[in-house]
């Protein structure tokens, strides 16, 4: 009789044992591989349904021991993830444990996970950056530098062993870039923007814009120089196409109307490579809508990216300031500098280029992109130019419909694809009817235009690539516990500065735009959201200072194009863009930037 009671009291005993001992169950979990010393981060896990328990409570523990956070969940409605936010301190391999603890009425359920976590100096994420500087001062390219910085972020992403740090930058880093569907998207753009360009160029369309201006435009020096600004300007969807054709039309005629070599191609250069930053068709505008739209998730902005790069245009103070300042010394007849000795020497000694010149080339007839025996047709280039200028107004005008098309649901980069695909259409069937070009030769035409861009397409992968790069790193988390409490008007001049020094070591605007855009425009989206949009407008004038002025940027070009000095010419050049660089930054920028007045004071005051 003694052992029935023994018994029950075991049963009972061991039911309550079951119902106050928890269970664990694995728990979802998402969380980075390495992380900053110190630098906050986020992990990302799934919650299983709590319904009506009494408290949700989730302790995170580092190296089993250390509780490095706890937070409690709110109990009135269900949240099916948790976004953890700490930071660990420790260097080196870190097993940290998710442990998530339900209290019902009679039993606590533990649901339970762990990770490895990698944790390096945070001054590390810097490193890539640097370099990138470095490489570009030493070698002079700007796909050295970008893929030395990439394998280097992706050496540390790797726990520092340089095999897998080169596998991760292959397989995960580089391929990731190239397969993102915004980024497949703007692509494929430039591929069919190059292809468009290519068959505008050979059937003459964009040497009868150069020619559309006649000779009354040349019966004075003054009308030669307008002449000259009016043709590059008017082939502004190509920076390339522009300056030599403009170049090779116009140098003849400046010669002979006395014109130093180093002023026309200064206002070359100068047209042909600020027209298409701005202008609503060209293959830049392309690639800085990509850059800033592979930006949008992080940006507090309800705005697609071609909206915000319109709102961008009211704050590229230099590039209204240069193309102003161009036709004032056309009209004006005023040079000064090492510009006013060539003019003088071009006009009082008939020498339109210096005695121990040694121009880079002398352009042929031959090396122009069209064929002479076509005729030259103007409506070749503005006709479909115009079809893609009206979709990206479409565009920017942020309506949801073009003909049952329905943009937002597409994406601002899908239905960019469609506008230079319908452009080139038409112009098939425009050369179709004038029985110039044969559709073998529009499609070598069009196929030589796409080739053109496989260059800078690189270079704009690289530049996503190492976009993910400075994500992966905390890059922006590591810089505001850094700077503390910097002035947020300080990181435009600072993003001008940046790009400004990239562009002049290796030569390329797109992929030193590449380098800055991930590195500074979230942290100013963290600072002063309102300084998102001139910050963008500080990295791409910080770009186009650096083509203007850098000797192994684009303007060999227009160098070549005019028979001209390269050296001679950026030496005339680099000193009327840093005037005007000077003035645009320091009466525009950066008042503006502190909120002193308004950008459009800002341009009335640097032009005046």
């Amino acid at each position: 009789m003694t052992a029935f009671p023994s018994l029950y009291l075991l049963v009972v005993a061991t039911a309550i044992f079951e119902l106050c001992t928890s269970k664990s169950t694995p728990l979802p979990l998402k969380a980075p591989d390495t992380v900053l010393c110190g630098v906050d981060f986020i992990s990302t896990i799934s919650v299983p349904p709590y319904g009506f328990s009494r408290g949700v409570e989730l302790e995170i523990l580092s190296k089993g021991r250390t509780l490095v956070h706890r937070k409690l969940l709110p109990t009135g409605k269900f949240l099916p993830t948790a976004n953890i936010t700490f930071s660990l301190e420790d260097y080196g391999h870190n097993s940290v444990e998710y442990k998530l603890m339900m209290k019902g009425e009679n039993s606590i359920n533990i649901y339970s996970t762990s990770t490895e976590i990698f944790v390096i100096p945070g001054i590390l994420c810097l490193v890539p950056f640097a370099l990138i500087i470095l490489f570009s001062v030493i070698s002079g390219s700007i796909m050295i530098s970008l893929l030395g910085g990439i394998y280097i972020g992706s050496i540390f992403l790797s726990q520092y062993n340089p095999l897998t740090g080169f596998q991760f930058m292959l397989d995960t880093i580089i391929n990731q870039s190239i397969t993102q569907i915004n980024h497949v998207d703007i692509i494929y753009f430039c591929f069919l923007i190059g292809g468009l360009m290519g068959m505008i160029v050979k059937s003459g369309g964009a040497n009868g814009l150069a020619t559309l201006y006649g000779e009354r435009f040349s019966r004075s020096r003054r009308l030669t120089q307008v002449r000259t600004y009016l043709v590059a300007s008017s082939i502004f969807f190509d920076d390339y196409s522009s300056a030599l054709i403009a170049g090779s039309v116009m140098k003849r005629i400046s010669d002979r109307m006395r014109i130093s070599r180093e002023k026309t191609t200064f206002i070359v250069d100068i047209c042909s490579t600020t027209m298409p930053t701005f202008f609503f068709a060209s293959t830049w505008i392309g690639v800085i809508v990509a850059f800033i739209d592979d930006q949008l998730e992080v940006l507090s902005t309800s705005q697609n990216s071609y909206s915000v790069f319109i709102n961008s245009l009211q704050w590229n103070f230099y590039m209204y300031a240069i193309l102003w300042f161009t036709m004032l010394t056309i009209i004006t007849g005023k040079e000064f500098g090492p510009m006013g000795q060539a003019e003088k020497r071009a006009y009082f000694q008939g020498k339109t280029i210096d005695d121990y010149a040694a121009p880079i080339s002398k352009f042929s007839e031959k090396n122009q992109p069209n064929s002479s025996d076509l005729t030259n047709r103007w409506y070749n280039a503005v006709v479909p130019i115009v079809v893609v200028v009206i979709g990206l107004l479409v565009l920017a005008s942020r309506h949801t419909q073009l003909l049952g098309f329905e943009i937002v649901a597409a994406g601002p980069l899908s239905f960019l694809l469609y506008l230079p695909v319908l452009a080139t259409i038409i112009l098939l069937i425009m050369l179709a009817f004038e029985n110039q070009m044969s559709l073998k030769d529009c499609m070598d035409a069009f196929l030589y235009g796409s080739k053109t861009m496989l260059v800078p397409l690189l270079v704009l992968v690289l530049a996503f690539a190492l976009n993910k790069i400075f994500k992966s790193l905390l890059v922006t988390s590591f810089l505001l516990n850094s700077i503390g409490t910097m002035p947020a008007g300080l990181v435009p001049p600072i993003a001008l500065l940046l790009t400004l020094i990239l562009c002049l070591c290796n030569g390329s605007a797109w992929g030193s735009m590449g380098a800055v855009f991930p590195l500074v425009l979230d942290l100013i989206d963290d600072m002063d959201d309102s300084l998102v949009v001139p910050t963008i407008s500080a990295i791409v004038t910080g770009a186009l200072i650096g083509h203007h002025c850098g000797s192994e940027s684009d303007s060999v070009l227009a160098s070549m194009a005019v028979a001209c000095d390269h050296k001679h010419h950026m030496k005339t050049q680099r000193f009327y863009c840093g005037v005007v660089a000077a003035i645009s930054v320091f009466t525009g920028l950066v008042p503006c930037a502190f909120e002193l007045y308004d950008p459009y004071t800002g341009l009335i005051i640097v032009f005046f």
